[in-house]
């Protein structure tokens, strides 16, 4: 009885799991709507900017690739807390 109950659910589920994915992402449909895609989001900096980049003590060697790709944060966030999980415990 238990495994034509799973069976049952899982043959619900199913469908709803396949249309959840076949849907667009919402942060690039809202970039398509205003022209742009994820390539445009960030800054690069540039050399003649009066303030920024100066040399800057102190700073991660990552901070100049996640200012230029923020969408990248969460990636490097989620590797640094598994690193110092591992480590730190």
């Amino acid at each position: 009885m238990k495994l034509i109950t799973i069976s049952l659910i899982l043959a619900l589920l199913l469908p709803i799991c396949l249309l959840a994915q076949d849907t667009e992402d919402i942060l690039t449909k809202v970039l398509s709507e205003v022209g742009f895609d994820r390539t445009d989001l960030g800054y690069q900096p540039k050399g003649y900017w009066s303030r920024f980049p100066l040399d800057i003590p102190y700073k991660l060697t990552s901070f100049d690739d996640l200012f230029a790709e923020p969408l990248k944060l969460y990636d490097y966030a989620t590797l640094m807390a598994n690193s110092a999980e591992l480590y730190l415990d």
